[in-house]
């Protein structure tokens, strides 16, 4: 559109006015406009738990790490062993895959558990979500 608009015009138009919106904030409940980004994930340390190793794993993972998380370690659940070490996590990312054990010890380190909503909603505010938010929570079942 810009492009069209400026060859019509046949001068450059202000690209300002054909930025797309950022997306759509739950919390907020309406679009919010695009704006430079930060780096929203910074120095987080993410653990990303799922069965689906290439449409979650390997996606968020790179996602995480462009948004500057410090390290995003990839688990499977059907492979989930308590001796995995959450104290060394900031956020889990996962999805309705989640092992049913994992979330006490989560819960008893005061580690979030949450669903890659949370990990979208950070990247359209363009700084780290809250974690309390329902829609983000791991169990959170749409009504």
């Amino acid at each position: 559109m810009w492009v069209h608009d400026s060859c019509l015009a046949n001068q450059t138009q202000n690209y300002k006015n054909y930025l797309l919106p950022a997306g759509y904030s739950l919390e907020e409940e309406r679009l919010l406009e695009w704006h430079p980004r930060k780096n929203p994930f910074q120095r987080l340390r993410v653990l990303l738990v799922s069965d689906e190793p290439q449409n979650f794993l390997e996606l968020w993972s790179e996602i995480l790490m462009m948004g500057g998380a410090a390290s995003v370690k990839q688990q499977e659940s059907s492979a989930w062993k308590k001796d995995v070490s959450l104290g060394v996590f900031d956020v889990v990312v996962t999805d309705a895959s989640c092992p049913a054990a994992m979330v006490p010890c989560a819960k008893a380190l005061q580690l979030p558990v949450v669903t890659q909503e949370w990990v979208i909603q950070s990247l359209i505010a363009g700084e780290s979500a809250g974690f309390k938010y329902p829609k983000y929570q791991h169990d959170y079942v749409p009504c």
